[in-house]
């Protein structure tokens, strides 16, 4: 990318301008003078373009030229050197925002975003799970291991613990608890909520299913969901709607962290409350309607099971069968989306799904065989939900 513009077919023009008709003149910018600016200012360093590019991109509700100039911008500043623009720039690449979806182009990115002997490499965790979702777990574990014993990075060490968590699972053999609970106290350093919240999640987990959490877990998840880590909050709501804190059972409690998780964009939560949304006695909100209820209860479901969270199929599927058309038409519609992501695109949450759905034979006909095969493979790629229901399927 040089000034901004460049003469002839889109086909010769740079990334990411392909997603533009056909014209005789391409423009990374489309035409905005504060991005052609932005880009003439693009000196060493790269932070004109990415204070620009991060503009268009939170500011662009979806609109594609804004989408493609924010990526123009990136890919410069990231040109210049400025690392987590060279993150930003792969995660548009592998999510397809304002570009065409290109794993190969977000693999190249995310490697020049994470240069070995860098301490601050915004774009190592995602390079690990690019090679996880290619089924190089091995790459993806020496990368994160080599990481966390050099600089005890929280977040690194964090998405290692998730890695090993998911190893055990595949293979059906126990974990090494002191191992993970090493692992866990460098991922709660730096207060990296999420890393204490897996800390308080694998303390919980050597207490067994019916006692009661540990007193410091429960302060560490409460602590972590004050500061609105969404994960946190779910833990916490799973432990008042089972009673297992010194408060006992509390629904309306657990509902309300529920709610405050799905707002912060946790989908398992968005799940969870979709189900409470189908009891007669709804938590908090014995006044709203049973039409209401059915309706939120649909769109809870819908967003969650679209995004590979099960809880909100299983939603939709009580609906459907209670023939209510809105959650038939959304498994229907949910099940080919999943079926264009994986099939054309590889993407393991989106192969996991379809693979659950083919087996429940939810928005199309059943297909046993087909699921487990889906769910083998997404369990390879590091999908440590799927690992979990391919063996529960295969019981």
């Amino acid at each position: 990318m040089s000034n901004g513009s460049c003469q002839g077919t889109p086909t010769q023009c740079p990334e990411p301008l392909l997603l533009f008709p056909p014209s005789n003149r391409c423009d990374p910018c489309a035409g905005a003078p504060s991005c052609t600016e932005a880009l003439k200012d693009c000196k060493e360093g790269g932070q004109a373009c990415f204070v620009a590019a991060t503009k268009y991109a939170s500011n662009s509700n979806g609109l594609k030229e804004d989408l493609l100039r924010s990526t123009s911008l990136f890919l410069e500043a990231c040109n210049q050197g400025h690392l987590v623009a060279c993150n930003n720039a792969a995660i548009h690449f592998e999510q397809g925002v304002g570009v065409s979806f290109d794993l190969d182009r977000a693999l190249e990115l995310f490697k020049k975003s994470c240069p070995e002997k860098e301490k601050e490499a915004p774009g190592c965790k995602n390079l690990a799970r690019i090679y996880q979702y290619q089924g190089k777990s091995k790459l993806a574990v020496n990368l994160l291991e080599s990481r966390c014993d050099a600089f005890s990075q929280p977040h690194e060490c964090s998405a290692l613990l998730n890695l090993r968590v998911g190893e055990s699972m595949a293979s059906g053999q126990e974990p090494d608890f002191n191992a993970l609970l090493k692992l866990a106290n460098k991922s709660c350093s730096d207060d990296f909520q999420k890393g204490c919240t897996q800390l308080a999640t694998l303390l919980i987990s050597q207490q067994g299913s019916k006692a009661s959490a540990p007193v410091q877990a429960v302060d560490l998840l409460e602590k972590a969901c004050a500061t609105e880590e969404p994960s946190a909050c779910v833990e916490l709501a799973t432990l008042y709607q089972k009673g297992l804190t010194r408060a006992g059972k509390d629904d309306s409690k657990a509902f309300e962290l529920y709610e405050k998780a799905c707002k912060l964009n946790q989908i398992n939560a968005c799940g969870s409350l979709s189900l409470y949304y189908l009891r007669p006695n709804l938590p908090a909100a014995e006044s709203v309607s049973a039409q209401v209820r059915r309706q939120r209860a649909v769109q809870l479901g819908q967003l969650a099971c679209s995004r590979a969270e099960m809880t909100g199929c299983q939603t939709l599927a009580m609906l459907s069968s209670g023939q209510d058309q809105a959650a038939t038409q959304a498994l229907t519609q949910i099940r080919q989306q999943a079926g264009i992501a994986c099939d054309n695109h590889k993407v393991p949450s989106m192969c996991s799904l379809l693979g659950e759905l083919e087996i429940r034979g939810l928005g199309g006909e059943r297909n046993l065989q087909q699921g487990l095969k889906r769910l083998d493979d997404a369990c390879k790629r590091g999908v440590v939900g799927a690992c979990q229901r391919r063996t529960q399927f295969k019981k």
